[in-house]
């Protein structure tokens, strides 16, 4: 009899442990995980509300970053364009909000584990990888979003009908595959940025910048364009003609 007995309790644990493994599994990664001291900020441009982007915020020293990954394509990607607007215009109607040093990051994530498609940011925050030659432009320091990193080989092409201009004035290309140069149809993304004042091509892979320079100057006629000059120790800043 107490060897039925323990054999039942033996099933029942596994059970239990079954059910709750099952439940873990069911139950949905909450869609807003943020963390910030700056409550205003995060209601007033939507962090709690989104309903098509999933949203995480984290504080640190001197620093916010969120991890923003949307669905539902292009829905999902307007409401991300929305957030980042909001945030610029809370800033300019609250110029005392936010630190002088604060760094603001939001990361366009294409999921666990995986790397940012696009990252931006008001300062030359780390994942950038551009503080060895951002500073020439000479931009002010601010809360607002000023610079917009994106990997080119993630760009996605698919959204290029968006209507929401994003008012971020340095737009930053990355290619880090030597064998990969952006052309054609992959700059689209490009005609959000309607008050985009400069765009750098930083790619690694061999192009000519005449060439690459006239067909960003197909979407955005009077942006500057500068193209990155990779030497050892120190990268700096080649304007474009």
């Amino acid at each position: 009899m107490d060897s039925l007995k323990n054999i039942i309790k033996f099933i029942g644990f596994f059970l239990l442990l079954f059910l709750m493994v099952l439940l873990i599994k069911i139950i949905p990664e909450p869609k807003h995980n943020i963390h910030t001291s700056y409550k205003e900020w995060a209601k007033q441009i939507g962090l709690y509300s989104t309903e098509n982007v999933k949203v995480g915020c984290y504080e640190g020293d001197n620093e916010i970053c969120l991890g923003l990954e949307y669905e539902n394509g292009l829905s999902g990607y307007m409401e991300l364009c929305e957030l980042i607007n909001k945030h610029n215009k809370f800033v300019d109607d609250n110029l005392n909000y936010f630190p002088n040093d604060l760094k603001i990051t939001f990361c366009n994530m294409a999921g666990p584990n995986q790397p940012d498609i696009s990252v931006f940011s008001n300062s030359d925050y780390k994942r950038l990888d551009i503080e060895e030659y951002i500073d020439e432009l000479n931009y002010q320091k601010t809360a607002k979003i000023q610079y917009m990193c994106i990997d080119m080989k993630r760009a996605d092409i698919e959204l290029e009908e968006n209507q929401i201009p994003i008012d971020v004035p340095v737009i930053i290309m990355k290619s880090h595959d030597e064998s990969y140069i952006p052309s054609g149809r992959v700059f689209a993304f490009l005609k959000d940025y309607k008050n985009a004042k400069q765009v750098i091509m930083d790619f690694w892979s061999e192009h000519d910048k005449d060439d690459l320079s006239k067909e960003i100057h197909e979407y955005l006629p009077d942006v500057e364009i500068y193209d990155v000059i990779h030497v050892t120790g120190q990268d700096y800043l080649e304007k474009c003609q």
